[in-house]
């Protein structure tokens, strides 16, 4: 066998694998130019998907980083913390004057903040204590402004309110790999109805009606035979009779026909009806003289 026929057996097969069967009679619908116009849909809607999950991640990542900061969950900063950072203690007026500085003394490290623990704040006012460094500030201010406002409105941060930016993530990141194979599956599509218009265009009877049989379960030699017996695989045989399988205009356009809108002389069109009534069991009586000796 040459290596031009088994290159062109090799993709047959692999289009007839691919070609997804149509859902109603007619294997031509949805059109090549609304499939196109569905991938670029499906394309945009992914660009925007992906946009929005690229948000949730460093909304996620942001949280996350306060939460480390504050020392855990759950994280208590105070709505004024939330706006500035906390000011250096200064002493008040019954602080001792041992207590008070002097502008000469050494100065002291700053005490470690004070983490406040959920029974602790379930007790009493945690209102005045921020859990964590001096970075608190930076990581809130670094928060989308509604998302800050949302999640300190009561002065912390929870394990739920975590849990639901992580399942917010996790929803946009499979709707993402959903669109991701829709496009992936129009773009096939598109492609194996590019290569069968190329074929048709051409006259490559062959491949397509591969594809015709393999959609109607019935015999590709077999209707090959009858094509070659009605028109020796020419497109435009025929006076009364016409195409590939020799269809008198009246007949074509039928209501049996789901292609009868399309041209007589469209091969490919021609081989599906074809497969098609066949598969009804119409072959006998449409070709009586050919069908026989084909099948």
């Amino acid at each position: 066998m040459r290596p031009r026929r088994i290159a062109l057996l090799i993709t047959t097969i692999t289009l007839i694998v691919l070609a997804v069967p149509a859902a109603s009679a007619h294997s031509e619908a949805p059109t090549l130019s609304h499939l196109r116009a569905q991938l670029r849909k499906v394309r945009t809607q992914r660009h925007h998907a992906q946009a929005t999950l690229s948000k949730a991640r460093t909304d996620l990542d942001g949280v996350r980083a306060l939460v480390a900061a504050a020392g855990g969950l759950p994280a208590f900063v105070t709505a004024q913390a939330a706006a500035d950072p906390a000011p250096a203690p200064f002493p008040d007026a019954t602080a001792s004057p041992e207590a008070t500085p002097s502008p000469d003394a050494t100065p002291q490290p700053t005490p470690a903040p004070t983490t406040v623990a959920a029974g602790d704040a379930a007790a009493g006012d945690v209102s005045g204590y921020v859990s964590g460094g001096a970075d608190l500030p930076t990581l809130i201010a670094a928060l989308r402004p509604s998302l800050a406002t949302r999640l300190l409105a009561d002065g912390a941060v929870t394990a739920d309110e975590v849990s639901a930016l992580e399942r917010r993530v996790v929803r946009w990141r499979r709707f993402v790999r959903r669109l991701r194979r829709a496009e992936r599956s129009l773009a096939r599509r598109i492609a194996i109805r590019s290569r069968i218009a190329a074929w048709n265009r051409k006259g490559a009877w062959r491949p397509l009606i591969e594809i015709a049989a393999r959609r109607r379960g019935i015999s590709a030699d077999g209707l090959y035979r009858l094509m070659m017996a009605e028109s020796g695989g020419r497109r435009y045989a025929g006076t009364t009779y016409k195409g590939l399988f020799q269809y008198y205009p009246g007949t074509w356009r039928a209501s049996w026909n789901p292609w009868g809108d399309e041209s007589i002389y469209n091969g490919w069109a021609q081989i599906q009806a074809t497969a098609y009534a066949i598969d009804r069991g119409m072959g006998p009586s449409n070709w009586p003289a050919t069908y026989p000796a084909a099948f």
